[in-house]
């Protein structure tokens, strides 16, 4: 059976269009179809670049947010390495929208013999509910453990939707008689906090 040939003219002059009313109806249906969104990369990570220890004990006032005087890479002016270098600021969703972010601490250690030692990851100086319960405070020393090691290696890490401007810390808080060391071995792999933009979500 013979199939009819279309009447592209008929077709055009029934839309009022000129040149071809395939191609103009293919240009219409993509019109429809939203934009992809854009991928976006973002995330800073902060370091020390010297091979010093910083010490915390009981005489020097607790808790403390710890300084962090390099960075490894920040692509959105997260850190400044002399003004509240302590911290790790989300940007402003108009640079980076509102998503899922993974925050993760490194930490290498002296743990102290006496006393003890709290480590945890805080969001703009208090909260620490992102990471997970068996992680949010992690207790070394001699109420908790390791006690008296030196070059205790300690990770902790969590998943957030932070709003833009919250700000993430590494906190040192000491408890009873006694200190921690955090070491810095000129290295970006020693200690370090960084936050890494994993994707857009809006729950």
């Amino acid at each position: 059976m013979t199939q009819p040939t279309p009447n592209l003219g008929a077709l055009k002059n029934l839309i009022g269009i000129e040149g071809n009313p395939i191609a103009w109806l293919v240009e219409k249906i993509n019109q429809q179809q939203p934009p992809p969104d854009p991928v976006v990369i973002a995330g800073c990570r902060v370091w020390n670049d010297a091979a010093t220890t910083i010490n915390y004990n009981t005489t020097t006032g607790s808790p403390f947010e710890h300084p962090f005087n390099q960075t490894l890479f920040d692509t959105h002016g997260m850190h400044s390495d002399s003004v509240d270098n302590s911290r790790i600021t989300i940007p402003a969703y108009s640079v980076v929208p509102k998503g899922i972010w993974q925050i993760h601490l490194h930490a290498v250690l002296d743990c102290p013999g006496t006393g003890a030692a709290n480590i945890q990851i805080i969001k703009s100086g208090a909260d620490r509910s992102f990471v997970e319960a068996a992680d949010q405070e992690k207790i070394i020393g001699a109420a908790g453990s390791p006690t008296g090691v030196t070059g205790y290696t300690l990770d902790m890490s969590g998943l957030w939707i932070p709003d833009e401007g919250d700000y993430f810390e590494m906190q040192v808080a000491i408890t009873g008689a006694g200190n921690i060391n955090v070491r810095h071995d000129a290295r970006p792999s020693s200690t370090f906090l960084e936050a890494i933009f994993l994707g857009a979500y809006t729950p």
